[in-house]
């Protein structure tokens, strides 16, 4: 679970059809507990099942992540949670201050973002966000316009 605004009864339904765990960020922990138990924590950085990456991206929410999936097709993911979003093809961010959000953790998470290097296995890296306004919620993006698109939106947090 990428943050708390993903919490809901579809959760425990998924957990039941499917046999899978539920993974999320401590601080997200407590609101996801309400709707089903939370399998596994984490905190900082890390590496689960060898090849998704968590890393810990708080400013949407205090505990947000966003996960980078090196497939074993050569192609790399990036599922941004509502870190980024895309908007009629144009990259967005906001903060959800009530729910810990934070403009500075925000800008500190984009900036960790842009210095991905989607080329480490094979560009372009193709970032999905959870949320978009508009038919298109993916893009599949190169090194050069991935950090083009995060100053672009850093910008507007300016």
């Amino acid at each position: 679970m990428s943050h708390r605004d993903e919490v809901g009864g579809a959760l425990a339904e998924i957990k039941t059809l499917f046999g899978s765990k539920l993974c999320c960020h401590r601080l997200e922990e407590p609101v996801a507990r309400k709707v089903t138990p939370v399998d596994y924590l984490f905190d900082d950085r890390e590496t689960l099942q060898g090849n998704i990456e968590v890393i810990p991206t708080p400013g949407h929410t205090k505990g947000s992540v966003c996960f980078l999936v090196r497939s074993v097709h050569r192609q790399t993911y990036l599922f941004t949670g509502d870190t980024l979003y895309m908007n009629h093809g144009i990259w967005e961010t906001r903060t959800n201050w009530y729910e810990g959000g934070s403009k500075s953790d925000l800008k500190s998470s984009l900036m960790l973002l842009r210095d991905l290097d989607p080329t480490r296995d094979l560009d372009p890296m193709v970032i999905i966000s959870s949320a978009s306004v508009g038919a298109v919620p993916f893009k599949a993006i190169s090194a050069e316009e991935w950090r083009s698109d995060i100053d672009n939106v850093l910008r507007t947090l300016s």
